[in-house]
């Protein structure tokens, strides 16, 4: 018994031994009594970078303020609960990129690393850059040429999506949509333009001119062509001058065509397959390949229009396509201009549509490249909407789409409609 006793009472003291050597040091409580936070970040105003209001996924936003941090790893800014794209930051300026959603009244606050506090809330609208237009189903149906009249409506030349024509209908500003035109012999037309007297005309590939009869739901009828104008080949898109003569082109053409009031037609030589037609500032902007024996141009060419006989001048090329990068076998499909100067060119590559600030300048994707990854056509609305007819992707399955493009500015004059 008393060994017994012995050999406890030396396990016991082994035992408190052991658990004493290895005894663990208390864990580390998170406060610091040290830590002194950084300040907390001041937003005094949120305003849009030369742009009137913040469009969604587009707009580069300026967060005026105080106390931010050059180190963008450091810092979230918050438009509701998403994070948004950091450009640049300064300590009293930050730029961000407008998030990809669009709502009234979003909440914008802005987190630092080491900084305890959010900044207070500040309120941005945001409205949405690219959307689909109204009371078209584009499961069934196609839109091709998109025209708009000054008091807001838009006709469009429709097929479905098999390929069988249905005429053109007219959308209203309040978002009708009725019948305008039946089908005649085409089965969509290339462009629609609002000349004088609100009458809608079209073109479609052919040696003619149509317009849509205002009065009556009928086919379109013939306006001028080869045998009841002089001679007068293809036509695909046309425009309208100060003086309401129309100025037309196509392809399997050797020249440029102008019909008068009358009328009365003239051809200008020009050998090239035209695309597309545009009137800014006394000059006619022609978009067209052009095949020369070396090569082949796709490019915009600016003819000034004399305007005391209303006759062309030696064209200059304004715009090359074919010499940017990656678009050496890309087409031009539609141009236009802004109020400010600023051309627009329309193409099958994935940009969609470039702006060109002046000749020779180098071309900008609209919006960052959103509209691709093709452009059929595109019109400008009386307002900032520029209509887009965007083609079918087959790499992402998505249909052929009429789009509403907000462009925060307006089109140049359009002499067709006023």
């Amino acid at each position: 018994m008393k060994n017994t006793n012995t050999r406890i009472l030396c396990f016991a003291a082994a035992l408190f031994i052991l658990m004493s050597g290895c005894k663990k040091d208390a864990p580390t409580s998170l406060y610091d009594p040290n830590f002194v936070p950084g300040a907390q970040p001041v937003v005094t105003a949120i305003t849009p970078e030369n742009a009137p209001y913040a469009l969604s996924g587009v707009t580069t936003l300026d967060l005026v303020g105080s106390n931010f941090t050059t180190d963008l790893s450091q810092m979230i800014v918050f438009f509701d609960a998403t994070p948004a794209q950091i450009l640049s930051a300064t300590p009293t300026l930050i730029r961000v990129k407008s998030p990809a959603f669009f709502k009234d009244s979003v909440k914008v606050k802005v987190s630092i690393i080491g900084v305890d506090k959010f900044s207070d809330t500040k309120y941005v609208n945001i409205k949405p850059s690219i959307v689909n237009a109204d009371s078209l189903d584009f499961e069934k149906e196609k839109a091709w040429a998109v025209a708009a009249d000054k008091y807001g409506n838009i006709y469009v030349s429709m097929t479905t999506t098999g390929g069988i024509g249905m005429g053109v209908y007219k959308f209203t500003s309040t978002g009708n949509r009725k019948q305008y035109a039946l089908k005649g012999t085409e089965t969509n037309f290339s462009t629609l333009k609002v000349g004088p007297g609100d009458t809608v005309f079209a073109a479609r590939r052919a040696i003619a001119l149509f317009y849509c009869d205002p009065t009556a739901v009928v086919a379109p009828k013939i306006y001028v062509s080869k045998t009841s104008a002089p001679p007068m080949n293809n036509i695909d898109d046309f425009d309208y001058d100060a003086q309401k003569n129309m100025w037309g082109g196509g392809d399997l053409n050797t020249g440029i065509y102008r019909i008068d009031r009358n009328k009365q037609t003239r051809e200008f030589p020009f050998d090239g397959t035209v695309r597309s037609i545009r009137v800014y500032n006394g000059a006619l902007y022609v978009a067209a390949r052009v095949l020369t024996s070396t090569d082949t141009t796709e490019a915009v060419y600016k003819f000034p229009i004399n305007a005391a006989d209303a006759t062309l001048g030696t064209p200059v090329k304004y715009f090359d396509l074919g010499v940017q990068s990656g678009y050496k076998f890309n087409k031009i499909s539609a141009i236009t201009f802004d109020v400010k100067g600023n051309l627009y060119v329309g193409t099958d590559g994935a940009a969609g549509i470039f702006i060109v600030s002046g000749q020779g300048a180098a071309p900008v994707p609209l919006y960052g490249g959103l509209i691709g990854p093709a452009v059929v056509t595109f019109q400008w609305g009386t307002g900032t909407i520029l209509y887009v007819v965007r083609a079918n992707d087959p790499t992402s399955k998505t249909p052929q789409v009429l789009l509403k493009v907000d462009m925060q500015t307006q089109s140049a004059p359009y002499f067709g409609r006023e």
